[in-house]
């Protein structure tokens, strides 16, 4: 069986809705650290326009 390498693609693959993320190698016991970013007005506007069928 094929494992990610990453974390990060395996977190893409398990989430229908893609994930604006960044990860980061911390120091000593943090370890690995996953910033999440919230989507900005543009995405959002973007999704909504997809999700209704109005995609021009």
């Amino acid at each position: 069986m094929k494992e990610p390498r990453c974390i990060a693609q395996l977190l893409r693959r398990e989430n229908p809705n893609p994930i604006n993320f960044t990860i980061t190698h911390g120091r000593g016991r943090k370890g690995i650290i996953i910033r999440t970013r919230k989507p900005g007005v543009i995405e959002k506007v973007r999704r909504l326009v997809k999700k209704r069928g109005l995609w021009l």
